[in-house]
Order: C-alpha cells, then sequence, then structure tokens
C-alpha cells in the first residue's frame, strides 16, 4: 500500500516512534483537541479567507470560548496591520509527488510526499503560522527557522504545481499574553482597608465582552508584537538535503512498523503527550474512549 509522507508526519516520528504509531499507523486522534491547536486551527482559517479576498467569519464563543473570540480579534489585527493580499496564485494548494530516492533518483514503490501550501504569492511561499514565541527580529525564533522542513517541503510542492519559488514568507502571528483573566482564587485574595482588592487580583473572571475589548486594545497599541513576517530562502543544496533526510526517515519508518519503541525523552518536552498515560503504564490506547480513528495516511 502507498503511504503518505509529509512535514507533520515526519516530526512526530522524529519526536518519538511510538507517537507516530499510534497518530499514523493506529490512526489515533484526541477526542478532545489541545486549547493551542484549537486556536491555531480558528486562526488559519480566517487567514485563509483573508487570503482569497472572501469576508472573514466570526466566531460564536465555544468551548473554549476564549479561543474564538481571540481569533476574531487577531484577524481583525491583521487585516488592519497588513496591506490586502494581491497577486495571490493560489490558496490551500495540494500536492502530491513521488518520494525520490536521492541515490538512484527513482521514485519510491511505497511513499509519496504530500502536503498543502497556504499560499503562493509572486515568487514565494506563504506560510502561516501562530506561536506563543517571541517574534522581535533578534530572537531565536526565527533563526529555528532557517532548518525548517516546511520551507523545503513547499519549494517541492510549489514547483510540482508548475509554480518555481525561492523561498517561503513564514507570515506569524504571536498569540502568547492574551488570555482571559480569571479570578483571583479566594484564599489568596487581599483587600486593602478601605475593602478594596489589591492590584491585579480579581473576584471575577472577565466576561467575554471584557475580554474581546482587552485584546482589541493591546494588539492595536502594539501590532508589530503580534504580527511579522520573514523571508527564508532555499537553495537547490538545502532542499536535496531535505529530500535525502525524509527518504532516510520513510526508510526508519518502514523498518519500525511491527514495534515502534518510545522515546521517554519525548514525553514531557514540550506540550503533554496525549499518549503519555498509556505509555507510561502499558495500557492500549485503542481500546479508550479518550480517542477517536481517523483516516490513516
Amino acid at each position: 500500500m502507498m503511504q503518505r509522507l509529509s512535514t507533520s508526519r515526519l516530526r512526530s516520528f522524529r519526536k518519538c516512534a511510538r507517537l507516530h504509531h499510534h497518530q499514523y499507523v493506529d490512526g489515533l486522534k484526541p477526542v478532545a483537541e489541545p486549547e493551542a491547536l484549537a486556536l491555531g486551527s480558528l486562526v488559519h482559517a480566517g487567514l485563509e479567507q483573508v487570503w482569497r479576498g472572501e469576508p472573514v467569519t466570526r466566531h460564536q464563543p465555544t468551548a473554549p470560548w476564549w479561543a474564538g473570540v481571540l481569533a476574531d480579534e487577531l484577524v481583525a489585527g491583521y487585516v488592519a496591520h497588513w496591506p490586502a493580499p494581491t497577486g495571490v496564485l493560489g490558496v490551500e494548494v495540494p500536492f502530491d509527488v513521488p518520494l525520490i530516492d536521492p541515490d538512484t533518483f527513482e521514485a519510491s514503490d511505497s511513499w509519496r510526499f504530500v502536503g498543502r501550501i497556504d499560499a503562493i504569492v509572486g515568487g514565494w511561499v506563504i506560510e502561516h503560522k501562530t506561536t506563543t514565541s517571541d517574534i522581535s527580529p533578534a530572537s531565536n525564533y526565527w533563526l529555528k527557522l532557517q532548518m525548517d522542513d516546511q520551507c523545503s517541503a513547499y519549494i517541492i510542492g510549489a514547483e510540482s504545481v508548475g509554480v518555481p519559488v525561492q523561498g517561503v514568507i513564514y507570515d506569524v502571528v504571536r498569540t502568547y499574553g492574551l488570555r482571559p483573566l480569571l479570578a483571583t482564587p479566594e484564599e489568596s485574595r487581599r483587600y486593602t482597608k478601605a475593602g478594596v482588592l489589591y492590584a491585579q487580583q480579581r473576584d471575577r473572571d472577565e466576561s467575554p465582552e471584557e475580554y474581546r475589548a482587552r485584546v482589541r486594545e493591546m494588539i492595536a497599541s502594539d501590532p508589530g508584537a503580534y504580527y511579522r513576517r520573514h523571508e527564508v530562502p532555499r537553495t537547490a543544496e538545502q532542499v536535496a538535503g531535505f529530500l535525502r533526510d525524509a527518504w532516510a526517515d520513510a526508510q526508519r519508518i518502514d523498518a519500525v512498523r511491527e514495534y515502534a519503541p518510545r522515546n521517554p525523552d519525548a514525553c514531557h518536552n514540550g506540550p503533554p503527550c496525549a499518549f503519555w498515560g498509556f505509555c507510561s503504564t502499558g495500557a492500549d490506547p485503542r481500546e479508550s474512549s479518550q480517542f477517536i480513528t481517523r483516516s490513516k495516511p
């Protein structure tokens, strides 16, 4: 059966072979989507409408209620900060190409390389990203992108649909520090002699209306802290290096298909792994109601 390799799949396998197995071989997905992913999906959907030149859909407060409100304000701030896109050649452009052996230049008989490009304009791919990281020009965030696999992958994808490009423009939206304010726990509240709560303490959660107004003001007061773009060019040598890495990883995936080892160093490196409770106890996540089975690549 032909397998589909993407940058997301590569990232999963490189982090932990067992994580990759549960996600891409068992096809398991948590029933409850992590809040950060929910927010990222909403922002991405809004930016897609912006780049298509369509009216942007506003969201009703849902679980988590603040994600819809924040996505609305981030996309509105984006529209206010950047000029309207022009010369757009494609939005959400899919690609599906053979994975090539870097030594023989023959196509794999079991793997294809797939993905979806956020947008193509002029000689550049546009990649939307949301992050909580510092995105100031001197931050390490931009250094990390110099070796981001997506950059090389999208150049391959754009050329496969007949649009040669020179690199990727990372179109970044920062979400740090924009969560709702919550009531101070009663046992931690401190009052002045006049019976007023100390500054920075609250007797109730911030309402959706209050939250929307505060977020809007924060973004408008310093848009450069929340929106930034950065060009990352790619040479033919860099793209070739990515293809060699991808080919090698595809062979490693095949090698551990029957038994995928765990990587304990990855369990708590970043957001909590959804499979931690199962890997650490020997339980089978396929028998758990915490996951649903999605279509396998």
